[in-house]
């Protein structure tokens, strides 16, 4: 007997139950542990897998990084007002380990974003450079015409040079990894 999917969807264990599984059991295991059937825990695991996207990510990593500042200052506030000198000790160290945590993702964040930053200007460089490139040839068409020299033939000639020269940089290139 099917449950309809709307039902089987509000189901917040339903959802836990897929959630938690999906990487080390099957869809027919959770099927069985559900009492659902494969098509819907597949579906409900798709819908799932389609949530998660970058800003979500984002989204909850800045969320940890909140509640672990609050759990880093709740831990001090603790030790600050506790009179048992036993307790202030695990407590510092909470603390301290919550600020460390913290620091070391807004570190790994900062270095995607200026790698990503890095990424795009290198990117807009290449562009200009073949802009660049691909203009002063095409101002030298002209000239070439006007010394008497094929064009058709200087560049047929010049894409094969530069053809080797392209070799020759990634031959260079794979020798440095």
């Amino acid at each position: 007997m099917t449950q309809d999917l709307a039902v089987v969807q509000d189901d917040p264990r339903h959802v836990r139950t897929i959630w938690r599984g999906m990487t080390s059991k099957g869809a027919r295991e959770l099927a069985e542990e559900t009492g659902l059937t494969v098509e819907e825990v597949i579906r409900i695991r798709n819908e799932q897998l389609e949530s998660v996207d970058a800003l979500t990510i984002d989204q909850r990593r800045t969320k940890l990084l909140i509640d672990l500042q609050e759990l880093s200052d709740r831990a001090r506030m603790l030790a600050e007002t506790t009179s048992d000198s036993r307790s202030q000790a695990p407590l510092l160290s909470a603390s301290v380990s919550a600020i460390k945590t913290t620091l070391q993702q807004l570190d790994k964040m900062e270095q995607r974003a200026a790698g990503s930053e890095i990424q795009s200007i290198n990117m807009l460089r290449q562009r200009e450079i073949v802009q660049v490139f691909s203009d002063a040839f095409e101002a030298f068409l002209p000239w070439l015409t006007a010394q008497g020299i094929d064009a058709d033939e200087a560049t047929d000639e010049f894409m094969g040079m530069l053809s080797t020269a392209a070799m020759e940089m990634d031959r260079r290139n794979e020798n440095r990894v």
